[in-house]
């Protein structure tokens, strides 16, 4: 468990909740944990906290390229 001094988030001049958002998306965004762990560390459902990424420009998939061409030709083949 973390736990933060008083006095430092008062220095922050933020509240918990945008402390615990803030932390999520760092992790988050150095695939140290899922958008829905994150979420659930930012006390928030899924889908809102995916809306906050994109409000931010942060994706909200993550694959490589290998995963994305598999993506690509299963939507192709499915089209055809």
């Amino acid at each position: 468990m973390l736990v933060l001094d008083d006095e430092l988030i008062k220095g922050m001049n933020m509240s918990e909740q945008e402390i615990k958002l803030e932390f999520a998306i760092w992790l988050y965004e150095r695939d140290k944990i899922s958008l829905r762990k994150a979420a659930n560390l930012a006390s928030l459902h899924w889908l809102d906290f995916s809306k906050i990424l994109v409000q931010r420009n942060i994706s909200t998939v993550k694959m490589n390229n290998e995963e994305f061409e598999t993506e690509v030709s299963t939507v192709n083949d499915l089209f055809k």
